[in-house]
């Protein structure tokens, strides 16, 4: 809380879309003012949602500072039952926020070929021919079964040499 320190005025707003983060934010802040003997968690807000909203959340107020964690956090491949890592057994979920939107799962079993071989090539960075190999294989897996698990996935990724 290095800004908290230096700006001794001002409130920092933390935006997160997975509200797990916040809880661990929240409790650390909290850790910190008992060990330090500050009151940081009151200049603290925290929203639950993309910092894509500051505009809404800011209002009519102005931001010293804009601070945005852009990046997967640890915390999210550590938890399995997140289902961002093939190194166990989950569901195939792959959100930062589990309240909202498609998971992983969803995706793979009803996207077309195309449109998986566009989002591999675009956020996997995968060569257009990787991309598309593994989008086919993926079409043709679940045709025979549905690819729900982490560890369905992998079978597919391990199939294509990934």
């Amino acid at each position: 809380m290095a800004l908290l320190a230096i700006a001794k005025e001002a409130k920092l707003i933390g935006f997160d879309v997975d509200e797990l983060m916040i809880e661990k934010a929240k409790l650390q802040i909290g850790t910190r003012d008992k060990e330090q003997g500050t009151r940081n968690v009151e200049r603290m807000e925290y929203t639950h949602g993309n910092y894509s909203d500051i505009k809404n959340v800011l209002g009519e107020r102005k931001a010293d500072f804009i601070l945005n964690d852009l990046g997967v956090n640890l915390e999210h491949f550590k938890a399995v039952e997140r289902g961002f890592s093939i190194r166990g057994v989950a569901p195939l979920d792959m959100r930062f926020d589990t309240s909202q939107g498609p998971t992983a799962a969803d995706i793979v079993n009803s996207y077309t070929t195309e449109q998986l071989s566009s989002l591999f090539e675009q956020y996997a960075d995968f060569s257009a021919a990787k991309a598309l190999e593994l989008a086919k294989h993926i079409v043709t897996t679940r045709k025979q079964h549905p690819i729900v698990t982490t560890q369905d996935f992998k079978t597919v990724l391990n199939a294509c040499g990934l």
